[in-house]
């Protein structure tokens, strides 16, 4: 298939709008909570068209938090 075949995700959402007067900056990064495991509806726009999927967030395990 031609064009996109893989996107990559880094389970944030969108990062919270910047107020005014306060000092973001380039080393602040996405500030979004990371999502918590479960179904989640992704959606891709391509001028007039529209391609949506269900995918799942499983909980990595792998992670060990301290």
């Amino acid at each position: 298939m031609q064009g996109l075949n893989r996107v990559v995700w880094d389970l944030r959402g969108n990062a919270p709008p910047v107020e005014e007067g306060s000092r973001g900056g380039f080393f602040r990064g996405n500030q979004a909570p990371i999502a918590q495991p479960g179904t989640y509806r992704v959606t891709l726009k391509v001028s007039d068209n529209s391609f949506s999927q269900l995918v799942d967030v499983l909980e990595d395990v792998w992670i060990d938090e301290r």
